[in-house]
């Protein structure tokens, strides 16, 4: 089972020969404090560090019939970090957003009349910007990182900040504890270098393992579909 905040709190307070607390986000104690600011700093830090699979999120919006389709903010939502470039798509016409434009490209659209079939995009002024315009309706999509660091201790509800000693973090509680150990050393002066060295080297573990990765082919083309009739394995009734 995944540390809390509460229990990571607890384990680097038991490993620093601390008082062992009982509570973290109400607690008076300006040591407690000053680890769970710590913690959050290092929640935070990950989320930025690593394309980690718990923040990747796919987001929906339908087109209007205007080039701004809407702010980043109202499209993608207010806590999302980054757009994973090539995963903009028109699901109703199945073809790519293709972008983004770059600065002369854009301008040679705007002035064209008519700026041509494909659908591009940039993102300008925190909006999406597509040219041509779209046709209002069409379902699109895009990958995203979301900045949630933290989830309810039943996983249903994500948030950046940490609102409950129960909240669970979205990485690994082992290296959640190993960096506040790290981290909180470096605060006080004391010698980190070995607990930091520890951290690093778990992290870049963690992060190659993390979700599922291609399997890569020297000697062959990558297996991807393509047109044909499939025929499972197995034994067939004749």
């Amino acid at each position: 089972m995944a540390y809390s905040l509460l229990q990571i709190v607890q384990q680097v307070a038991r490993r620093t020969n601390l008082p062992v607390p009982s509570i973290v986000l109400s607690s008076p104690d300006e040591q407690v404090q000053q680890m769970f600011g710590l913690v959050q700093e290092l929640a935070e830090e990950l989320n930025e560090d690593i394309s980690w699979q718990a923040n990747i999120v796919r987001v929906t919006w339908v087109s209007v019939a205007a080039e701004v389709q809407g702010t980043v903010a109202s499209i993608f939502g207010a806590e999302m970090g980054d757009i994973y470039s090539a995963t903009l798509w028109n699901d109703t016409l199945r073809k790519p957003l293709y972008g983004p434009l770059d600065k002369y490209s854009y301008q040679l659209l705007k002035s064209m009349i008519p700026s041509g079939p494909i659908n591009q995009y940039k993102l300008m002024g925190n909006e999406v910007h597509v040219l041509p315009i779209m046709t209002a309706g069409e379902t699109c999509s895009a990958l995203t990182r979301t900045k949630y660091c933290w989830t309810n201790s039943a996983g249903t509800v994500f948030k950046t900040i940490p609102t409950d000693d129960s909240d669970l973090p979205l990485y690994n509680d082992r290296l959640m504890t190993i960096g506040l150990r790290a981290r909180w050393k470096e605060e006080k002066g004391l010698p980190y270098a070995e607990d930091f060295r520890r951290y690093e080297m778990l992290k870049a573990n963690k992060a190659t393992r993390d979700g599922t990765k291609p399997t890569l082919y020297l000697d062959r083309p990558s297996q991807e579909l393509t047109p044909g009739i499939f025929v499972p394995a197995g034994n067939w009734p004749v």
